[in-house]
């Protein structure tokens, strides 16, 4: 029978190679020995034909159908049935795919719907040295072992790029409000940023947390086909996963800090922007004119007034409502001096007209 993208390796012992390729099924694995058959996207029946030539579990088989699976390791009898899922990132996202494995004493069966990386990188490795240092005779228990490493390992570039965002974030909330042009929309951007992080961390920790689950049963002892001198390379895989379930706990803490640190900044800053807003309206409202040294007040105001200039009053506003304490500034000075205005129409015209638009302003920072 022709399998379209079906690939059978055995695995040898004795210092021959490391794997070898065949083209059919085998007669017989013969001791010392192991077949491994990988099938990526295996139609409804190819998969029958693998469960009657292997007796392969109908319930097993059923969630390879259905896909969608918890990581899960479970016992049938003749064989064990286990779910990996193997994170990956395809477009700055992050996405999990499943990993079926089938296994007993002397063969091993992998099922992926998607060609995986992690299977190209086991491959790789078993056709260099086979499965050494672990061991010199193959074993399906070690191969195993060696799927649920390399599925492991490759959450902790993931979570690596996902710490290097924080940093991000955390540099930019110093530079997000010194300066304050489009400040509630960059606001709304990073918000929006974290909570697609923490979303990130959760389906991470959702994938991770039964693969730990797994690794226990195996630790315990309680799973067949699995050797007692195999439990020490297991317990490797078994730390990492714990690390990582903090490193991701300790990430999804981060994000709920640098959340609350942007809107306490956002809220002090309207706070500000408020209180000076006020400021200046009032020092206008409150200037009683009855002095008459207009020459004087010309002179202490015109460096103030000199970026606005008075054909582009809205220069005064070109950084933002940082630049209301300049408009407050002039203000005070007014109601201090009680200059009579009388013969300082321009004056007082350039900062009506600046209010003015400060006014139109407030409304789009809002």
């Amino acid at each position: 029978m022709f399998w379209l993208l079906i690939s059978l390796t055995l695995l040898k012992s004795n210092g021959d190679a490391g794997a070898e390729t065949l083209k059919g099924f085998p007669e017989e694995v013969s001791q010392g020995e192991l077949l491994w058959v990988d099938a990526e996207s295996p139609t409804e029946q190819e998969l029958a034909d693998l469960k009657q030539r292997f007796g392969l579990d109908d319930y097993a088989v059923e969630d390879v159908i259905h896909k969608n699976q918890r990581p899960k390791l479970e016992e049938y009898g003749k064989s064990v049935f286990a779910v990996i899922h193997v994170p990956v990132v395809k477009s700055r996202k992050s996405e999990i795919v499943e990993l079926f494995v089938f296994f007993q004493k002397n063969w091993i069966i992998t099922i992926h719907s998607v060609e995986s990386e992690l299977i190209h990188a086991v491959d790789s490795r078993i056709r260099t040295r086979g499965l050494s240092p672990l061991t010199t005779i193959p074993s399906p228990d070690l191969l195993f072992y060696v799927f649920l490493d390399f599925a492991v390992d490759a959450y902790y570039p993931i979570l690596d790029e996902v710490e290097n965002r924080l940093e991000e974030l955390d540099k930019q909330a110093a530079t997000t409000f010194k300066t304050r042009v489009k400040r509630m929309e960059n606001v709304v951007t990073i918000i929006t940023t974290i909570e697609a992080v923490r979303k990130r961390l959760m389906k991470l920790r959702h994938s991770l947390t039964p693969t730990r689950d797994m690794l226990g049963m195996v630790m315990r002892g309680a799973v067949p086909f699995v050797a007692d001198t195999s439990l020490r390379s297991f317990r490797d895989v078994y730390d990492h996963s714990f690390q990582l379930l903090e490193t991701i706990d300790n990430d999804r803490d981060r994000t709920s800090d640098v959340r609350d640190l942007y809107i306490s900044l956002h809220s002090a800053s309207t706070d500000n922007t408020i209180k000076d807003y006020q400021g200046a309206h009032t020092c206008r409202n409150n200037i009683s004119p009855t002095h008459s040294s207009c020459r004087n007040l010309r002179n202490e105001l015109q460096p103030r007034l000199l970026p606005a200039r008075v054909e582009r009053p809205t220069r005064i506003l070109h950084s933002g409502p940082s630049n209301v304490r300049h408009i407050a500034g002039i203000c005070l000075l007014l109601q201090e001096k009680r200059l009579d205005l009388g013969r300082c129409a321009g004056l007082w015209h350039i900062i009506e007209r600046t209010l003015h638009l400060f006014d139109k302003r407030i409304q789009l920072w809002w």
